[in-house]
């Protein structure tokens, strides 16, 4: 009741700290559409660029209002245990919001839910909000509040800077996987264990400084910077330390279906692969029956060549969506590449998905189709035909 009464004046805090962590969703320009789990965690993560220093500073003002109370009252007990009394709101609520906010990607996002590395990537999310608040907390514990503006600073340059100069190996020391990962890539197991190991030691320093009466703060400075050095020794000498993608390729095969068109999905997606299949097989009937290009047989959600999309299967996609990315892979595949300078591959595509049987008002994603295409869907089949077998050699001749 006592650790109640004294908290009762903060509760503004932690009101706000919940409010601005449902911000950080807008502020970090968290994207929602992107297929691959490890994607879409680490795009995510950008919200540790303002819920690191927030939950920092929130922990650090606690602390230094609340620092007498506790040695006043914690006659038997560890200075730990007053103050996780106290202040543990702060890493509980900076832990939900940055669920709140992955689970908000997922849930509204085509990726599958996350598992194996990416679980991973959000324990390490998790790990890095609960070490920041325990840091905070012994900035704090001195009574002093200009550390606080020092180190919230110094954390959001970590998180924001940090990942974006060279060289590439410092990447790997805040736990966020910046430009990871395309569909064909996993983040790295080796550039995960550096992020755990550099979070958790700071995590043990400062619980370490939290656990002496005096110099918590040139310990916590110190142990700060062996941990970093630590944690730069293993990036600098690691297999990834001139990776900017801190990622790999996919150990695992798609998963085909043996039908025809045979249809090859990634693992996550082997339960939806026959209704691409039924879809795909409905379209290639169409094609045949208008006498158009057909689509490419296999159909695979991945391709060695950077310059050939794969068909970009999508958790929920509707079946007209799967045609037309099928029918843009197909050309793309015909021309040796998707787009060359100003030619490119999209209204010859919209085209023979129309002949397809997608409907013209999906083709496009609901925009206004180019007038060009538009002139073109009112035409013939003969002339829809020619003007495809056109645009792929227009791409064809341009590449070469």
């Amino acid at each position: 009741m006592k650790a109640l009464t004294a908290l009762r004046w903060t509760r503004a805090p932690f009101v706000a700290l919940g409010l601005l962590a449902a911000g950080a969703y807008i502020a970090s320009g968290i994207r929602t559409d992107l297929p691959h789990p490890p994607d879409t965690v680490a795009n995510t993560d950008h919200a540790l660029r303002i819920l690191a220093p927030l939950t920092l500073g929130t922990a650090a003002v606690l602390a230094a209002s609340l620092s007498r109370y506790v040695r006043d009252h914690a006659v038997g007990r560890s200075w730990w245990a007053g103050m996780a009394r106290l202040l543990w709101p702060v890493p509980v609520i900076a832990v939900g919001a940055y669920l709140v906010l992955q689970g908000w990607a997922f849930a509204t996002g085509p990726a599958p839910f996350p598992t194996g590395l990416s679980l991973w990537m959000l324990g390490l999310g998790c790990l890095a909000l609960v070490t920041w608040s325990a840091v905070g907390t012994v900035i704090g514990s001195g009574g002093q509040l200009w550390p606080v503006p020092v180190a919230a600073a110094a954390l959001f340059l970590f998180y924001s800077y940090l990942p974006a100069i060279e060289p590439p190996w410092l990447r790997q020391l805040p736990g966020t996987q910046v430009g990871c990962c395309g569909i064909d890539l996993n983040p790295a197991p080796e550039t995960l264990l550096v992020s755990t190991v550099v979070l958790g030691g700071l995590l043990v320093v400062a619980l370490g400084a939290g656990l002496v009466h005096r110099g918590r703060a040139a310990i916590l400075t110190l142990g700060i910077l062996a941990v970093l050095g630590v944690g730069s020794l293993l990036a600098a000498t690691g297999s990834h330390r001139d990776s900017y993608a801190l990622a790999e390729p996919r150990p695992d095969e798609t998963v085909c279906t043996g039908s025809s068109p045979e249809v090859c999905l990634w693992p996550e997606w082997e339960h939806e692969a026959p209704r691409a299949a039924e879809a795909l097989h409905r379209a290639q009937a169409n094609l045949k029956a208008a006498g158009a290009p057909l689509l490419a047989d296999p159909m695979s959600d991945y391709t060695t060549d950077p310059q050939i999309p794969g068909l970009g299967y999508m958790t929920g996609a509707g079946d007209h969506q799967i045609v037309a990315n099928a029918a843009y892979t197909t050309l793309a595949q015909r021309a040796g590449t998707a787009y060359c300078q100003n030619h490119d591959l999209t209204g010859a595509s919209m085209v023979l998905a129309r002949l397809a049987g997608v409907p013209r008002s999906t083709l496009g994603s609901g925009t206004p189709l180019p007038p060009e295409v538009s002139k073109v869907l009112r035409a013939s089949t003969t002339e829809q035909v020619a003007f495809i077998e056109r645009e792929v050699a227009a791409v064809k001749e341009c590449a070469r």
